[in-house]
């Protein structure tokens, strides 16, 4: 049984090539969480970020397969080199590319001076910076050692509305989770939260993630000022079929390249030197064309298998393999499922338009999805959560 996903559709561009500089190897936080363990100060010149944009710039302009490009600005903490930044976008200002193109920048908003800001403001059409906010004060204080006082959220909501923060979800901040995420959207931001990556989650922390996703559903239900975040609004994806391989993400060693400061190149940054420091694996060390790339044997009956949300960069760092996913984050995610579900059929029915075709064929996914995942006996099912198994009296007890 294949279930489609109809909720919230995807709104990338396909035709658009992602080109990430490694611009600084240094930070300024320590976060608990980082998976970055090779920060040896390095950093990006001018010439050599001009050499490489030139390169793709000319290749984008050339390719059937793309239309425009994003240049993703990396660290490290990337404003540790802003007088590099300040560089290149400037020089693309002043040499305007045949083809569309945006300038993103990932930061912990923690070194926006008084100058930096009014520079980023005067450039706001051309380069959008993504902050990394992990909740309260005190969360932020758990997390990364550094609380909201150091960072403006209002200049960031102001400037760039539609640009949301991101809330990496840890063991210690999980029991606030909904308290980090209103506190932030009732101040007008817009947010996406994910779990931390390599961390030994247990079934435990599922039951207070689905606990926790309740109430934030809840608090959604209650307020319609507030846009529910993609962790309730994801598609509902669910598949037992075991003919079906399983989803590629992102596009990794595609549609995304990573240079680093010595102009070499990598599937994306987690495949870098600053993650994997000398087992780094440059871009053509691996067919990333080939779709089965990413195919663990141990999930191929998973019904979760297209909702959980992979990465073969992760799996690399924490597991040795493209392929082998995380296992501790099973129960998780099977909770974040089960609580999206709940929430799309409480929203569908509270909003009273079942008679449309596209609602009421949503509810019906919300209805048959939900079915299938209680089947599973949370939290005691035993990963991965395979219908067959379940249907066999399988070994319902370990973790």
């Amino acid at each position: 049984m294949t279930l489609q996903p109809i909720f919230e559709r995807r709104g990338d561009n396909a035709r658009r090539r992602t080109c990430m500089l490694m611009i600084t190897h240094k930070c300024n936080l320590n976060c608990t969480y980082c998976y970055e363990t090779h920060k040896d100060g390095q950093e990006m010149s001018f010439a050599m970020a001009k050499t490489i944009l030139m390169k793709e710039f000319d290749f984008v302009e050339r390719s059937d397969k793309f239309d425009e490009i994003e240049i993703d600005f990396m660290g490290g903490e990337p404003l540790m080199n802003f007088p590099l930044i300040k560089q290149v976008v400037e020089w693309i200002e002043g040499n305007t590319p045949r083809i569309p193109y945006i300038c993103f920048m990932t930061s912990n908003g923690t070194l926006f001076s008084s100058e930096i800001k009014e520079w980023f403001e005067k450039h706001r059409d051309t380069i959008i910076p993504c902050i990394s906010y992990d909740g309260t004060s005190d969360m932020q204080v758990v997390n990364r050692g550094a609380g909201a006082k150091n960072i403006d959220l209002g200049f960031f909501i102001k400037n760039w509305p539609n640009q949301g923060f991101h809330m990496t979800i840890s063991k210690e901040t999980l029991p606030n989770l909904v308290r980090g995420i209103i506190k932030l959207q009732r101040m007008g931001g817009a947010l996406e939260a994910a779990l931390a990556q390599g961390i030994n989650w247990t079934k435990d922390d599922a039951v207070l993630f689905l606990e926790q996703l309740r109430l934030l559903a809840n608090e959604y239900l209650s307020d319609n000022t507030l846009t529910p975040i993609s962790l309730l609004t994801r598609q509902l994806f669910v598949n037992a079929s075991t003919s079906e391989g399983q989803m590629k993400y992102c596009g990794t060693g595609t549609g995304m390249v990573t240079y680093e400061n010595d102009g070499k190149s990598y599937g994306c940054h987690l495949f870098s030197p600053i993650v994997l420091g000398d087992k780094a694996v440059e871009i053509g060390e691996f067919n990333w064309d080939d779709e089965s790339i990413g195919n663990d044997e141990e999930c191929s009956t998973c019904v979760l298998k297209h909702y959980c949300p992979t990465c073969m960069g992760f799996n690399y760092r924490f597991r040795g393999s493209l392929a082998k996913r995380d296992k501790n984050a099973c129960h998780m995610h099977l909770a974040s499922l089960l609580a999206a579900c709940e929430f799309q059929i409480k929203y569908l029915v509270q909003r009273g338009t079942l008679n449309t075709d596209d609602d009421a064929a949503h509810a019906k996914l919300a209805l048959q999805t939900y079915q299938v995942l209680c089947g599973f006996n949370f939290p005691d099912s035993k990963a991965p959560f395979s219908i067959n198994k379940e249907r066999k009296g399988g070994d319902n007890n370990e973790s």
